[in-house]
């Protein structure tokens, strides 16, 4: 079908795998019901772990950057990144949209906090260099006070225990305590006196009796009076630095670039008991703990490696910690793979790691490390081993059960951007960013048969056909190249020269006209980076730069091909 209309289908979101723990702070919580909140992308995700459901607020056009829940657990609010970021206030049992505030901010959202009573928003948003605090009656939509926070980064804000007039900022360098009268906010600096050293301050929490704690990069808790004046310090609290506090009944919850989590008093600050260093379920060393939060004789922490631990506590003794959320850690997704026969897929990752998911329990099933970026995955077409190709220009084969590495090789210097066994399970073609594919005699243990040149640029993706006979590759100057593999040898053919009952094996192209309709007039050839087509359903999904998921028909040769849209 060849019109521009969307496809009669449409994209539910499911689940969401993973956790941003390394790119943010303080974005975990824990609502009314006791389920997680935290987001990843573009999307906010309540997890209820006792059932295994997730739902979701898809209400963000960007990245969310900030994420805070009312004090009684019950509405949510959550920023993000943009030219004009938005704010969303949502139910945070339903998802339910609430409220949008626009106007105040600009580059991203970065700190949100409701007052105790859930009546007022207060919001940092804007550049590293000038961050503004705003002050909103959300339910309206009005900006009642806004003022400039620091002319640095602003870390987290707070609202003093149980006030609407009076909130807390910190970050660079800096504290500042706020007062809000009418629609004027003024910020004073805190005064060190010679009992501190200013350094950063990483977080901030205020505790009942008037009193503020902020924690510092440099390890130490530092107390502040209702006047601002720094009362006193405790030190070495986490070596590396304290990076997120949290106040829960009577105690004051720390955690540390040491992975570690400490139970303290709030009134002397005494240490109660310490949650060891968190392990990682994959890296030898521990997270550091990004994010706290508590509820019902249970904390949360998530952490830099972007994995969340659930800790079971008896009073203030810990028994026992659970890994309940895990996702690739630093570094971008690159690779994506479902298995021919199975609810299964395969990620590659620049955090140097393979994972194998569950789609129907939703559960991880084995992670491996490797000793590079990977950039790309292929399932074999028995479903029996998965192909996993490297920033360093390896390739490694894994048994698709475990795992366990079977094949490795490397004949390329440069990363390979894209991989595809034949539909016959007999080659593998591998391309790199030195303008070429490699084709390796999978029977042989990956001998290299030969090698497809022809391209002037770097090749992005690859495809077979169903015979295993014919090779379409794109590259990065715009090319769509077709070549017939035969007899150890590679030719250049024209589309028409293809026989006359040819079928592709998988389209994951972005070029060619039966993805003309993907471009709209003004794209750029980088706007588009994964396509995956269904030919039974007629459809194509298409994965962009602007953070978006879109479905068209498939073949859709008509430029400007109408889609439908969705929150990736």
């Amino acid at each position: 079908m060849s019109n521009r209309r969307p496809p009669d289908g449409s994209l539910q979101l499911d689940w969401v795998f993973g956790y941003n723990g390394h790119t943010a702070r303080n974005n975990i919580r824990l609502n009314a019901a006791g389920h997680l909140l935290y987001y990843v992308a573009g999307v906010a995700v309540v997890h209820d772990l006792e059932n295994n459901k997730q739902s979701f607020f898809t209400g963000h056009d960007d990245d969310i950057t900030s994420l805070t829940v009312s004090q009684d657990g019950t509405i949510a609010a959550s920023g993000q990144l943009g030219r004009d970021p938005s704010i969303c206030v949502w139910g945070a049992g339903d998802t339910a949209p609430l409220s949008v505030l626009h106007d105040a901010h600009h580059t991203a959202v970065t700190a949100l906090a409701f007052s105790h009573d859930h009546q007022m928003l207060a919001s940092v948003g804007g550049s590293p260099q000038r961050q503004e605090v705003v002050v909103w009656d959300w339910q309206k939509g009005r900006r009642v006070a806004a003022a400039v926070a620091y002319a640095g980064k602003v870390e987290e804000v707070e609202w003093a225990y149980g006030s609407t007039t009076h909130l807390v900022t910190c970050g660079d360098k800096h504290i500042k305590f706020w007062t809000l009268q009418g629609n004027v906010l003024r910020g004073r600096a805190g005064v060190w006196g010679s009992l501190g050293r200013q350094e950063d301050q990483t977080s901030v929490s205020c505790l009942p009796d008037g009193r503020t704690v902020s924690g510092s990069a440099g390890g130490s808790l530092n107390i502040w009076g209702p006047d601002g004046k720094l009362q006193s310090t405790v030190v070495d609290v986490h070596p590396g630095g304290v990076l997120v506090t949290e106040v829960y009944r009577d105690w004051l919850l720390t955690g540390g670039r040491d992975g570690a989590i400490s139970i303290r008093d709030l009134q002397h600050f005494t240490v109660l008991t310490t949650v060891p260093e968190t392990p990682s379920l994959v890296y030898e060393k521990p997270g550091p703990v990004h994010s706290i939060a508590a509820s019902k004789d249970l904390i949360v922490a998530g952490t830099e490696q972007d994995e969340v631990w659930v800790i079971r506590m008896r009073g203030a003794t810990p028994q026992g910690a659970t890994c309940v959320v895990q996702g690739h850690g630093v570094g971008e997704v690159w690779g994506l793979a479902t298995h021919p026969s199975r609810s299964v897929a395969v990620t590659a990752s620049d955090d140097c790691t393979v994972r194998l998911w569950d789609l129907e329990r939703r559960v991880p099933m084995a992670t491996v490390l490797v000793a590079e970026a990977a950039r790309c995955v292929a399932f074999s077409p028995d479903g029996l081993t998965v192909a996993a190709g490297l920033k360093n220009g390896a390739f490694v084969v894994f048994s698709s059960e475990n795992l366990e590495e079977q094949t490795r090789r490397r004949d390329r210097k440069e990363v390979l951007q894209d991989l595809k066994y034949s539909p016959d399970g007999l080659l593998l073609a591998v391309a790199s960013n030195e303008n070429s594919v490699d084709i390796y005699n999978v029977t042989k243990n990956y001998e290299r048969l030969l090698t497809v040149a022809g391209a002037s640029s770097s090749i992005t993706h690859v495809d077979w056909d169903t015979t295993s006979a014919f090779l379409q590759l794109n590259s990065a100057a715009g090319e769509r190249l077709i070549f017939r593999i035969q007899d150890g040898r590679s030719e250049l053919i024209d589309e028409a020269d293809l026989p006359a009952e040819f079928e592709w094996a998988s389209w994951t192209g972005v070029l060619g006209q039966p993805v003309a309709g993907l471009w709209h007039k003004y794209a750029d050839l980088s706007d588009i980076n994964a396509t995956d087509a269904n030919f039974y359903y007629g459809v194509i999904v298409a994965g962009d730069d602007f953070g978006l998921v879109k479905l068209f028909r498939f073949p859709c040769p008509k430029r400007g091909a109408k889609a439908r849209s969705f929150v990736g």
